[in-house]
């Protein structure tokens, strides 16, 4: 009821007054370092929660829960379980981006995401569409994918309340006047943000307990994605090649399953998986840029520069793809070209020292010394222990005085 928002939203006030570092007004944007989309700000919830808001807030999850539709391996999650942890409790205020004036809404949306082995995810509407804010509509996609099954809600209203598996794909988009505020309550079978964590990460295990209960292609490529860190490449392959048993259209589990035979020099098996992926998403700029990645590892650098430039037309902020691209240039001693690439990089994400340090190859190599030296300190400031910097700035000191 109205006294529980209003508690939800005296707690909110309490910890954003409270100004802890680290848990008010959080940053997020989702798969792009540029800021180009319309980003939200978390305030984390969990240290300040009373246990009688934790109570309803977990009713709100069962009675989700049992409307969502069952899980393929277990039915309803609240029902295997005495009580699921709660994973994150987080505030998020989103509010109109610098682009939404220039651009259409969807071209500036957050990026699709998922929850990864959430059990259940349960937003509470703290504002109401059309009377606190415009635009900021929430989009939830079911699995499989090219079934197109899109739930698009642009009606919410004070306390309406949805749910969704942590695995299903959703986004935001953007606000185009107001403010949009919801609290979002994420339920799994990981540790509790109770205990610390502002949201713990996906582990193999929790995605391993999220998998046994549904099947879903998400799981298996998030699960792939793991082992593949742990190099467990073939229980990896095997997971991505589930995934795309569950999903035939699934083009991140082509993308993943084709990057994996790349590192093991399976060009050839990796070519046709990207040709899949690309056939089933053509304008996704990371699939292209993972394929350039593949056709430099082969020493293919034309078609690598193809796709790196693929991926910029699709996604002028790709940063990845500009120092990709910037590489395969510097390897062709196309020195100019190469250091528009790099700076590029540098200013999308200025943390990015190696960007600052190629930059600066780049520009020694078109007789720039003054600009070598601004990009190598750059560098510095950045790594303090970048050593390939710290030995550039030092020849071209030394070129100086000599």
């Amino acid at each position: 009821g109205e006294s529980r928002l209003r508690e939800l939203e005296a707690l909110v006030a309490t910890v954003q007054n409270n100004g802890k570092p680290g848990l008010v007004k959080d940053h997020r944007n989702f798969g792009n370092p540029a800021q180009s989309a319309v980003g939200h700000d978390v305030t984390y919830l969990h240290e300040d929660v009373s246990e009688a808001v934790l109570e309803w807030l977990w009713q709100l999850a069962q009675a989700s829960d049992s409307h969502l539709k069952p899980l393929s391996r277990a039915g309803n999650a609240s029902s295997q379980h005495e009580k699921l942890s709660l994973r994150c409790l987080e505030a998020i205020e989103y509010v109109p981006g610098q682009h939404a004036a220039a651009e259409p809404s969807v071209s500036n949306a957050l990026n699709w995401h998922h929850d990864g082995s959430t059990i259940c995810t349960v937003i509470v509407a703290l504002s109401t569409a059309g009377c606190h804010f415009t635009g900021g509509a929430l989009e939830v996609r079911k699995s499989p994918f090219w079934e197109a099954c899109v739930d698009q809600i642009t009606d919410m209203s004070r306390g309406d309340v949805v749910a969704w598996r942590g695995w299903n794909m959703h986004r935001v988009l953007p606000v185009e006047q107001g403010r949009r505020q919801v609290i979002v309550a994420e339920w799994w079978k990981g540790p509790s943000c109770l205990d610390g964590y502002k949201r713990a990460e996906d582990t193999l295990e929790t995605v391993e307990d999220a998998a046994n209960l549904d099947a879903s292609p998400e799981l298996q490529v998030l699960l792939g994605q793991i082992l593949t860190n742990r190099g467990d490449l073939s229980r990896a392959e095997a997971c991505y090649e589930a995934a795309i048993k569950l999903d035939v259209q699934n083009a991140e589990a082509f993308t993943r399953l084709a990057c994996l035979q790349g590192m093991q020099g399976r060009f050839g098996e990796a070519e046709k998986n990207f040709d899949l992926a690309l056939k089933f998403a053509p304008d996704n700029a990371e699939v292209h840029h993972n394929f350039g990645v593949n056709q430099a590892q082969q020493g293919n650098l034309n078609a690598a520069a193809e796709s790196f430039s693929n991926a910029l037309r699709l996604d002028p902020h790709h940063q990845e793809s500009y120092f990709d691209l910037g590489t395969v240039l510097a390897t062709a001693e196309h020195h100019e070209a190469a250091a528009e690439c790099f700076s590029a990089a540098a200013r999308l994400d200025p943390s990015n020292s190696e960007a600052h340090f190629q930059l600066a190859l780049c520009l020694i190599g078109t007789d720039n010394l003054e600009g070598a030296e601004n990009s190598l300190r750059s560098a510095l400031r950045v790594d303090p222990e970048h050593r390939q910097s710290q030995v550039a700035l030092a020849e071209i000191l030394r070129m100086r005085e000599v």
